[in-house]
């Protein structure tokens, strides 16, 4: 019955971020028609400098009030959550207010020393007043995770989703185009408002169910998981803000005479279609960190392997199908959602990242879910030290291609590390005809039905290379022992 209810919330948030993906899809296409590649390079630099002032904002709030409600039985969990709450809330808005400041005032010093444009110091003002809303929500979505609230976590996103495509639409054209971006800034501000009043609303809805009373749960505790959350999150948030920087810098160093329009198509298009279908990695992740916490706490060493296994196989094998779709119609896909030329080049490129990235996500829940926040920030801090590293020399060398490689490597290392971590962790035996062979001989079997098929379009083509490659995958499986 457990195993059915945790599949059932896993099939809910993924449908749920589906739903929102495809719009955070179509948001980035319309806005990089209305703004072009150069646009969306300058606003990806400001979402930049906000990422890092969230990260400080929310300090690994989340997760800590995730795993402070996971460690404890479901009644008591429910019953303390309020109190648990309040203590996580307490220091967010302390960090909150010290990263608004920061941004507030010094959002002249970033955009003229950091982004090299001054028009965006604005925007990065506009941005700042919304991280007491993002920590606060951080801590409520928590709860959420914590309790697999995927309705409350629908719903807040949806309204969050609607006001920033109407704000959007209703403002867009009303600005001139060389400050079209501060309209898409301005809808992200005025939707994580909202986004908060839903939150409180559905975490009040809630609550109010069951009888609350005062836990055992005292800040040093809440200091204790969250701070090195907290430090990592600092660590990986600092240094990626700093990679973002260098990008079009050592770009424009290596002789890229349009190096914002080159880290535009890279980061801002390429990299959002090749990440959309991780909304099924990052639905089944998030319910995994409490469903492992769980069965560690409760010593079931057995299931504790047995999830873990299988959750890596099954992420491989959508890993594969996603890297060979990409790999095959990258220049279709491209094509259809973009004007810009060379997108689909960098999507066929950095096509097998999922691959990499995907599975270095739930091994990363698994290894959170362990309580190995500091393997994890350790790992996350050397990764990061070293990309940025790579960039610095390699990128005015070998240009955007040098910085596909940097990706590649990074991944590859965080992700080695991290699985022989899980592994021996868990104890757990690793599926390779399973997670590995089986999904090759698929693609291959797949590949080979569809060029023998009359022409047809990309998208049929993609379809029956799909059905070919999971059933004759799970065929094998199945008759592994036969095979």
């Amino acid at each position: 019955m457990r195993k059915k209810l945790f599949f059932t919330k896993v099939m809910q948030m993924t449908a749920s971020f589906i739903i929102f993906n495809v719009s955070g899809l179509l948001y980035n296409i319309y806005i990089s028609h209305k703004i072009g590649s150069m646009g969306i390079g300058i606003f990806h630099l400001v979402m930049n400098v906000y990422s890092m002032g969230i990260s400080f904002s929310v300090s690994g709030m989340n997760l800590t009030c995730t795993r402070l409600l996971s460690e404890k039985p479901l009644n008591q969990g429910y019953a303390e959550s309020v109190h648990i709450i309040k203590k996580c809330v307490t220091l967010c808005l302390a960090t909150s207010f010290v990263s608004a400041l920061i941004m507030f005032i010094g959002a002249d010093f970033i955009s003229v020393f950091l982004i090299g444009n001054p028009d965006c110091a604005m925007g990065i003002r506009i941005l700042s007043p919304g991280l007491f809303c993002v920590g606060i929500s951080g801590v409520i979505g928590g709860y959420f995770t914590a309790f697999a609230k995927v309705k409350e976590c629908f719903l807040s996103q949806l309204l969050c989703e609607i006001s920033s495509w109407a704000i959007t639409l209703f403002i867009v054209d009303r600005f001139s185009p060389d400050k079209m971006f501060l309209a898409v800034i301005i809808s992200t501000s005025a939707s994580v408002f909202i986004r908060l009043a839903s939150d409180i609303f559905m975490f009040l809805l809630s609550v109010r169910c069951h009888i609350q009373k005062k836990g055992d749960t005292k800040f040093s505790g809440v200091l204790r998981l969250c701070t090195p959350l907290a430090l990592g999150s600092y660590l990986r948030t600092g240094l990626s803000g700093l990679e973002n920087f260098l990008i079009p810098k050592r770009l424009s160093r290596g002789g890229d005479g349009k190096s914002i329009e080159t880290y535009g198509k890279i980061k801002g298009m390429s990299m959002g279609i090749i990440l959309f279908p991780s909304v099924f990695i990052n639905a089944f992740s998030s319910l995994l960190i409490p469903e492992i916490a769980r069965r560690h706490f409760g010593g079931q060493k057995k299931s504790l392997a047995y999830i873990s296994s299988l959750s890596l196989e099954y992420t491989l094998k959508f890993s594969f199908l996603i890297s060979s779709i990409l790999y095959f119609w990258g220049y279709d896909i491209s094509s259809f959602f973009y004007p810009e030329k060379n997108v689909g080049q960098y999507i066929t490129l950095l096509s097998f990242l999922p691959l990499l990235m995907f599975s270095d996500s739930v091994c990363d829940s698994i290894l959170k879910g362990l309580d190995e926040q500091v393997f994890t920030l350790k790992l996350n801090a050397i990764d990061s030290i070293l990309r940025n590293l790579s960039i610095f020399f390699i990128l005015p060398i070998l240009k955007e291609k040098g910085y596909i490689l940097i990706l590649y490597a990074s991944e590859f290392f965080n992700l080695s590390l991290s699985f022989f971590r899980m592994k021996k962790r868990t104890a757990m035996q690793f599926p390779l005809g399973k997670a590995v062979l089986f999904p090759v001989i698929s693609i291959f079997f797949g590949r080979f039905i569809v060029s023998y098929l009359p022409h047809l379009p990309p998208l049929f083509e993609m379809l029956i290379f799909s059905g070919t490659y999971v059933a004759v995958s799970e065929f094998m499986s199945v008759h592994k022992k036969v095979i």
